[in-house]
């Protein structure tokens, strides 16, 4: 049975959890140049593929959505998840069409 907080109660939970998430933030901030050599803000997942060409591919879809082109930008997603192993051919075939129905 649940039992229901007090004003004091819920304050203190408030606390807690506002410093975990101080931790938590504190731990990520320190840890991640050590681990990935760079600022916790600049770490792209695209950094961790090992796929040259995939990478090259979805830097270059990013740069499209970024500039505003999302058509060129999601047509470029389909060659990169086909360049990275094990993608399922649906996966690139139905991103093709999401591209193509986007123009």
């Amino acid at each position: 049975m649940l039992v229901p907080l007090g004003v004091a109660d819920e304050a203190a939970v408030s606390v807690q959890i506002e410093q975990a998430r101080g931790a938590i933030a504190d731990f990520f901030n320190s840890a991640t140049p050590r681990i990935f050599g760079t600022e916790l803000d600049s770490v792209d997942m695209v950094d961790l593929l090992s796929q040259p060409e995939a990478k090259q591919l979805l830097r270059d879809a990013q740069t499209h959505a970024d500039i505003g082109d999302c058509a060129q930008a999601m047509a470029g997603l389909s060659p990169a998840f086909e360049a990275l192993p094990r993608v399922s051919q649906m996966v690139a075939l139905q991103l093709r069409r999401e591209a193509v129905a986007f123009r």
